[in-house]
């Protein structure tokens, strides 16, 4: 999988996103707000959306330690993908 970070100038605060990114592993690809960002989740042809947390839960979670604010992992399984992060 592929994870995008972008940083933008004022902190975030790492331990609601760690606290979101862990309740997001959930059986649909809605989007929510959480964390003072904008979680999305979304698929083409992809399994699962917790298959899609399981592959960019680990990235997210480093993007999130390193302070970044936007982030977006992007998984490929063959002609399937999910991304999902938050803005």
């Amino acid at each position: 999988n592929i994870v995008t970070n972008e940083y933008v100038a004022g902190p975030t605060d790492q331990a609601a996103l760690h606290d979101c990114l862990a309740n997001y592993r959930t059986d649909n690809w809605d989007g929510t707000d959480c964390g003072g960002r904008g979680w999305f989740k979304g698929s083409s042809e992809y399994n699962s959306p917790e298959n899609c947390y399981d592959a960019c839960q680990f990235g997210i979670s480093q993007a999130i330690d390193a302070g970044a604010s936007d982030v977006q992992c992007d998984d490929h399984e063959g002609l399937a993908d999910c991304w999902m992060g938050f803005h």
